[in-house]
């Protein structure tokens, strides 16, 4: 009784699976801001997509903006004016990257960028961007995706 009644006080502070799963999916975290709470929500995905368990204090580990923090003209042409500082900072823009590979892709183009991702040996990376291109649908659905594994991780089962 006592775990029920504790399970019974945290209902009003849960967050439903529907508005959880809404949430996560438009949801932007600027990585200037909060780095260390976006390598912790894509490490835990990392986890749930099979892949490795991330040791966040690991420097060899980066996020990587697939849409760079400081888009190239060729960027801001390929998201045919749509506006890319919505997107840069959006969860299914960011991956996880080792840094010597991050930084050898730096500002590239999706299709430049993308042989390198394969090579990854994070699941969230190397096999989580199988996309034609890069663009804000594709963010849009990227994130989706990843908002329905963010349920099962952050979930609390109710006695």
């Amino acid at each position: 009784t006592t775990a029920k009644a504790i399970f019974k006080s945290l209902e009003s502070v849960y967050i439903a699976d529907t508005n959880f799963k809404n949430d996560f999916a438009t949801k932007s975290i600027n990585t200037n801001k909060a780095n260390q709470l976006v390598k912790y929500v894509l490490s835990k995905l990392e986890r749930q997509y099979g892949g490795n368990e991330i040791d966040l204090n690991d420097k060899s580990v980066t996020i990587e903006h697939i849409l760079p923090e400081k888009p190239t003209d060729e960027w801001i042409e390929a998201f045919h004016n749509t506006d890319t500082s919505q997107y840069i900072y959006r969860i299914g823009n960011l991956t996880l990257l080792k840094t010597n590979t991050n930084n050898t892709v730096g500002r590239k183009l999706f299709a430049v960028k993308y042989p390198e991702y394969k090579k990854s040996d994070f699941k969230l990376t190397n096999s989580h961007l199988e996309y034609d291109k890069w663009d804000a649908s594709t963010i849009s659905s990227r994130q989706r995706d990843m908002a329905t594994k963010a349920i099962s991780i952050w979930k609390i089962n109710y006695l």
